[in-house]
């Protein structure tokens, strides 16, 4: 159950995290809120690592519900800090072309297995993750500089439902107008033809370099 969660501060800067809890338990929209709103908090203040690993204390304990997240803390003028765990990803494009850059990578077995030459695999192998919120650490929680401005943090519903080619082709002709309507066509995209449709969150991120 994918929750979003803006905020902004003091300073010309802004942090957004998606936060994708796993399953459809009655709590997983409050858990994922509360998730996210924690990240964005402790990210603001004192990374976007620290956001994460402090957003997965609220799930440490045994039985709590869980999931991925991605983090962005951005500054204008500054590379974008990314910080993800689990297979929530985020996406940006060059205003010049509109090419679309996966910036994240996956902590499931899928990528795992690919890392290491492994091409056997199973569509399941995406849904099994190697790390997420309940086990957010420092050694867990990727990290990545990117290039600030136009951004694309989704959960995997999004990666998995709606192939890279559909996401770039909606990009090119959305990225002019408005940044809602761009969102709206990507979550509409997320389709499934097995007849169980994963919940798909998208957020766009436009900032400039002033």
């Amino acid at each position: 159950m994918p929750a979003a969660a803006p905020s902004s501060g003091r300073r010309p800067e802004g942090w957004l995290c998606v936060v994708d809890i796993s399953g459809h338990e009655p709590g997983a929209p409050t858990v994922g809120l509360l998730c996210a709103r924690t990240a964005v908090r402790y990210g603001a203040l004192y990374g976007a690592r620290a956001g994460l690993t402090a957003a997965g204390r609220q799930v440490a304990d045994p039985g709590q519900p869980t999931g991925a997240a991605v983090l962005a803390v951005l500054e204008e003028g500054e590379d974008t800090v990314l910080a993800w765990v689990g297979d929530a990803a985020r996406y940006s494009w060059d205003g010049a072309v509109h090419a679309l850059h996966a910036r994240t990578t996956p902590q499931n077995t899928a990528s795992y297995l690919t890392r290491n030459g492994d091409v056997d695999r199973t569509p399941l192998d995406t849904n099994w993750l190697t790390a997420d919120l309940s086990t957010a650490v420092a050694a867990t929680v990727a990290v990545a500089a990117v290039p600030a401005g136009q951004t694309l943090p989704v959960s995997d519903g999004v990666v998995d439902q709606a192939p890279h080619g559909v996401l770039e082709a909606l990009v090119r002709e959305h990225a002019a107008g408005e940044p809602q309507a761009l969102a709206s066509a990507i979550v509409g995209a997320a389709t499934s033809t097995d007849g169980y449709r994963d919940d798909a969150t998208a957020v766009i991120i436009v900032l400039g370099h002033g």
